[in-house]
């Protein structure tokens, strides 16, 4: 009944490697300890675990954490220093955090326990918290309570007390309940009747009534309130006051008794109110969130849909953005300079098309500007698999056998739309809308046709992706839509044949970048012959041929690549594999403009005349559960230097 745990850590951090003085600080330590013992109060022998038994619960733990210690990653909660309402992660000081539980047990009724911890950090941080845990539970009836009362010493000093309760009661089917949550957390310099701008008070309290937890099919309703406080000053005094009252109502039902046919719906509606306008520049909102989830399967699977609509209302920020320069290859865009200034503008970033040129990440900013939207999230996958009934059958059902389709459809989009028949419809996706903000969609529908057959294989895929963000600067949208065939055929056993063809639109529209404006029309086709004798060589050869242009009014640029390819691969089985490539593309483009930007896009990131491309790539299982991965890329274009890239990656599995 008694346990004991000891951990001990040792870090050594040596910040100048090349310095032989000030080393006292490179080595640090950190040490736990953990005492738990339970004691049965009515007992007749050491075995004796009666239901209705009492049991004495005690702790006593001990963290110690020297201000030298280094760890390689994060070892305490997320809300550790909200816990402690410490501002800072890093140690001043060597830290010590006793604490000490007592408590009672009885696995009939519930329990109730009290708990102490002090956090002591030198003469910078000291602070106390008392906890009280409590549950009862008696035919039916349910009490819970969760509560702690931090003082904390240090700049600021802080009085935080919080706590989470709630009673219940069951009547027949139905449980009818009350719960809370109420937090107050002062902040001040010396005196406490000085209240710093960071202090915080709210109070959350919620009814509801709903059928019993342990059936399958739930439904229930509710009533919330919550009151926000903040600080004050009057005359010289500071203190918290009501700033904001908010009302919510809701409900939800679930029906999950059936397996092959599942519903959920949940919504709320919140009401809110601004008390005092001196405290909050917020404006007062009304919002409207509603949820359905709706799975089915019919016949044996052939076919399943999976639903998904979210409706609500609220506010929508306005962003700001910019790009931070990272590691080679660890970015998504590269920068060109295309006016040669030496200045990084913001349309002078695109999306890189080798590892080596993504050295920057995009990174957005939320600003204090909101406009009231409207929003509607919608997610529809639809598979229709006759092969699930008529995969044994003969005649025209056999042939039925050999085509299933796959629909998806996912969209979320958020408008000013006031009409809400129109705010609410899932299926308005076009960009060029005025009342549209933010839109982020995509549509795709593949048939299969003879997809587990060994010989032949054909996959037909249109796909519609569209996508259109809101910021300070104006709109930025994005269009790319296009049909797809794949085309298999395993001619011998040795031999085999893909063909892949592709055709579309795809558009942007910048507001505040109209050089980066395009509406290009593209083809491609690429046959693929293969040669595989055995699982472990395989060569291949390709063509692929692509056309672009730019519609005539946005300047109708017209560019054609020819792209000759080679590619070698040997595998040992267990033991890694070594792949070779090479591509040889010839690129014609015609721009009586000469658009930098726009000849990025369609030259797909090389230059006009003949290019180059080559790599290695090799994988060697270095033990069951090491690999080491090896690679080098090459590529050269007309008039410019060859630009080698190489990388180095072990990977462990656990």
């Amino acid at each position: 009944q008694t346990n004991i745990e000891t951990e001990f850590a040792s870090s050594k951090n040596d910040i100048n490697t090349f310095s032989s003085i000030d080393k006292y600080d490179d080595v640090g330590y950190a040490l736990k300890m953990n005492f738990d013992n339970k004691l049965q109060l009515s007992q007749k022998n050491i075995n004796d675990t009666a239901k209705k038994g009492f049991v004495l619960l005690s702790n006593v733990n001990y963290e110690y954490v020297q201000k030298y210690f280094t760890p390689v990653e994060r070892f305490r909660t997320t809300e550790f220093e909200r816990d402690w309402n410490r501002t800072s992660t890093t140690a001043a000081d060597d830290q010590h955090i006793i604490g000490a539980t007592i408590g009672i047990e009885n696995k009939s009724l519930g329990m109730v326990g009290y708990k102490f911890n002090t956090f002591l950090e030198g003469n910078k941080y000291d602070a106390y918290k008392h906890g009280v845990d409590f549950i009862f539970n008696k035919k039916g009836f349910t009490a819970n309570y969760n509560g702690s009362l931090l003082t904390s010493r240090s700049t600021p000093n802080s009085d935080f007390y919080r706590h989470k309760s709630g009673i219940s009661q069951k009547i027949k089917k139905f449980t009818v309940g009350l719960k809370d949550e109420f937090e107050q957390n002062k902040f001040f310099k010396d005196k406490k009747d000085s209240l710093l701008s960071n202090s915080y008070k709210f109070w959350e309290w919620q009814a509801y009534i709903q059928n019993a937890d342990t059936t399958k099919n739930r439904y229930g309703i509710n009533y919330k309130q919550r009151t926000d406080y903040a600080v004050k000053d009057s005359l010289g005094v500071t203190s918290l006051n009501k700033s904001t009252f908010a009302e919510s109502y809701g409900g939800f039902l679930e029906l999950m008794k059936k397996a092959n046919n599942q519903l959920k719906l949940n919504t709320t509606y919140r009401k809110l109110s601004i008390l005092n306008n001196t405290l909050t520049s917020q404006p007062p909102d009304n919002t409207l969130v509603g949820r359905v989830e709706y799975n089915f399967r019919l016949w044996k699977g052939l076919l399943f849909s999976s639903s998904y609509y979210e409706i609500g209302s609220g506010l929508e920020v306005k962003k700001e953005y910019s790009f931070l320069q990272v590691a080679p290859g660890l970015g998504v865009y590269q920068w060109i300079d295309l006016n040669n200034n030496n200045i990084k503008e913001l349309d002078e970033f695109f999306v890189a098309a080798f590892p080596d040129q993504a050295t920057y990440i995009k990174v957005y900013t939320p600003t204090n500007n909101y406009i009231h939207t409207y929003t509607n999230q919608f997610s529809e996958v639809l598979n229709l698999k006759p092969a699930a009934i008529w995969a044994s059958k003969k005649g025209f059902k056999k042939f039925l056998s050999k085509f299933s389709n796959q629909t998806s459809y996912r969209v979320d989009r958020k408008s000013t739309e006031t009409d809400l028949a129109k705010a609410y419809n899932p299926f308005l996706n076009e960009t060029n809308d005025s009342t549209l903000l933010t839109l982020n969609s995509s549509f795709r529908n593949t048939l299969f046709i003879n997809q587990m057959g060994s010989t032949f294989g054909l996959d037909i895929s249109y796909q519609d992706n569209r996508n259109k963000t809101l910021l300070v600067n104006g709109i930025d949208a994005h269009k790319n839509n296009y049909l797809e065939e794949r085309l298999r055929w395993n001619i011998t056993k040795e031999i085999s044949f893909n063909l892949n063809g592709k055709g579309g639109l795809k558009s942007s529209s910048s507001q505040y970048f109209p050089a980066h404006n395009y509406s290009i029309t593209y083809y491609e086709a690429e046959p693929k012959l293969n040669y595989q004798p055995n699982t472990s060589f395989r060569t291949s050869i390709s063509f692929k041929y692509t056309d672009k242009k730019n519609e005539n009014d946005l300047g109708g640029q017209y560019a054609t690549l020819q792209d000759y390819g080679a590619e070698v691969k040997y595998n040992v089985l267990n033991k890694g594999s070594l792949n070779l490539k090479a591509d040889y593309i010839q690129i014609k483009y015609k721009d009586d403009l000469q658009n930098a930007s726009l000849a990025f896009e369609m030259l797909d990131a090389l230059k006009v005349g003949q290019n180059m491309t080559w790599g290695i790539s090799y994988q060697r299982n270095l033990s069951n559960n090491l690999q080491l991965s090896l690679t080098y890329d090459g590529r050269k274009s007309e008039g410019t230097k060859a630009i080698h890239t190489g990388g180095a990656q072990i990977r462990a599995y656990f």
